[in-house]
């Protein structure tokens, strides 16, 4: 019993080690798409509906296969009746601000160089991510004059948890460039993203989607170390 105690007190020291011996930090800035699932939303995303969304993001690879992301940035999501009931002529469009973190898990992914120390070219690594952080939003209904329906409602809020999950392609560019592609979704456990919740479909929650591409380069002198 004291043994497997000792090994396992070894084994976490020597991990972090090995972790920090192979790890990489990579910045960048990340543009993109965006849809929502609402009140005012079709159940199929259309072009007309699509928004549009950039900001900064960071990646620390912790080994080729484990990673953790970071993004701040700006979505603007956009939803209208014409989609669900036209009649009632309800138009809603905002902006949303997002910080998240999420963990990366490559399954097949390598080290970016041989063990001749040679940049492997053109290196593909398909990944999924789950994560957590904050969104707000502040979104404004449209209706038309002379309608009854009154907004916001009372139990409206701006500040939601974000909890992105989805999947991704990653493509090594050059030894010092980075290509991202991301495509996932954001539930946020409340009906009012869109502002719009007793007066509409109040028995589902909100979820918004978001598909991006990112460009970043990789920091510091880690760039250049073996992880085969």
């Amino acid at each position: 019993m004291k043994n497997c105690v000792k090994f396992l007190l070894l084994l976490l020291l020597i991990l972090p080690l090995s972790n920090r011996a192979q790890s990489s930090g990579e910045v960048g800035f990340l543009v993109g798409g965006t849809d929502y699932l609402g009140d005012v939303s079709r159940d199929f995303p259309q072009w007309a509906d699509v928004g549009l969304s950039f900001g900064a993001t960071g990646r620390y690879m912790f080994d080729p296969k484990f990673g953790v992301k970071l993004f701040f940035g700006y979505l603007q999501l956009k939803g209208s009746d014409r989609n669900v009931l036209p009649r009632r002529g309800w138009e809603t469009q905002f902006g949303l601000f997002e910080v998240t973190a999420s963990f990366e898990y490559h399954p097949f992914g390598k080290a970016r160089k041989t063990i001749f120390n040679e940049f492997r070219k053109g290196q593909f690594s398909p990944y999924v991510f789950a994560g957590g952080g904050i969104a707000s939003a502040d979104a404004d209904i449209k209706i038309p004059p002379g309608s009854n329906w009154v907004f916001p409602e009372e139990a409206d809020r701006d500040v939601f948890v974000s909890v992105p999950i989805g999947g991704g392609l990653r493509y090594d560019l050059s030894p010092y460039c980075i290509l991202s592609f991301d495509v996932g979704m954001r539930a946020v456990f409340s009906d009012y993203l869109d502002g719009i919740s007793i007066q509409g479909k109040s028995d589902t929650n909100d979820w918004y989607s978001f598909t991006g591409l990112s460009v970043t380069a990789l920091l510091g002198a880690e760039r250049s170390k073996n992880w085969d």
